[in-house]
């Protein structure tokens, strides 16, 4: 019977024998080691007794714990639907109990506008330097963001 640590282990490597990047392996990492140790305090060591109820328990945990912004709790969400649809396909839990979790609505705030005293101490900083003056008016004026 595979454990929970071994499955991790080979799933870690799988995401290495696919050529995932080492930023996105080592985010799931984290976040499924985070997920293994809120299972190690409820003593959950089996697939069988992880649940949707579990898994959401966990996300609302994230989610009020004030610790984590909503696009991390949302990241976490991801690692965990990735690694159960692996599991799944090993053949190590017959339902997948991360496909009612929902994402958090995550709000997009609209960009910031300079004050004209920043744009003018902007401009005023970069005055001596020919180029990073032109690059900084040209964004400037065009409205580009950084």
């Amino acid at each position: 019977m595979a454990t929970l640590e071994n499955t991790l282990k080979s799933f870690i490597n799988s995401l290495i024998k696919s050529k995932k990047s080492n930023s996105t392996i080592l985010a799931y990492r984290k976040d499924l080691l985070q997920f293994y140790d809120y299972l190690a305090e409820k003593k959950l060591t089996e697939f069988n007794s992880i649940t949707p109820e579990i898994v959401d328990s966990y996300i609302n945990k994230l989610s009020t714990e004030g610790v984590f912004t909503l696009k991390t709790v949302s990241r976490k969400i991801n690692s965990l639907r990735t690694f159960f649809k692996y599991v799944l396909r090993q053949g190590f839990i017959k339902v997948d109990p991360t496909t009612a979790v929902k994402h958090p609505k995550i709000e997009n705030k609209l960009p910031r506008v300079l004050e004209t005293e920043e744009f003018l101490k902007l401009l005023n900083l970069t005055k001596d330097n020919a180029r990073l003056n032109t690059i900084v008016t040209v964004l400037l004026q065009t409205g580009l963001r950084i």
